[in-house]
């Protein structure tokens, strides 16, 4: 999660289906597709699922991203990892 501001994710609602997220960490580089975009209300928890069948990234912030201010609405990113490459050369997909 992060502010809807220009330094976090007001662009969020440009990524379309099928992008590629990249997260680079100290300890390897993961590649996540988008599988799905949602605008839920910010009380609907029941839509940011932590699950531990499968590798996910989901990423939100509040919605519009074009106005400042309080909103009752979260824009959802939904991501599956699609490759890993761990710092010292382990590779898993």
């Amino acid at each position: 999660a992060a502010h809807n501001s220009r330094q976090h994710f007001m662009f969020l609602p440009n990524l379309k289906e099928g992008s590629m997220i990249t997260i680079k960490t100290d300890y390897g580089t993961f590649n996540y597709k988008l599988t799905k975009t949602k605008i839920i209300k910010d009380t609907d928890d029941q839509e940011l699922p932590i699950g531990k069948e499968k590798e996910m990234l989901m990423l939100y912030t509040c919605y519009p991203t074009t106005t400042i201010g309080h909103k009752d609405h979260r824009y959802v990113v939904y991501a599956d990892l699609n490759s890993v490459e761990y710092t010292g050369g382990k590779n898993e997909e």
